[in-house]
């Protein structure tokens, strides 16, 4: 967690909060689809 609170600290000083929400939006989107990938492709 503190490693994520990092982050969005420094993204909330470099990017917009709109462009940070996207960001991280399209980040568990990914994630969410790269999980229920291996996990079809382990069954």
């Amino acid at each position: 967690m503190s490693v994520l609170s990092v982050s969005k600290s420094w993204f909330q000083k470099n990017i917009s909060y709109d462009d940070l929400k996207t960001t991280l939006f399209h980040q568990q989107l990914m994630s969410f689809i790269i999980i229920a990938g291996l996990e079809q492709f382990n069954a």
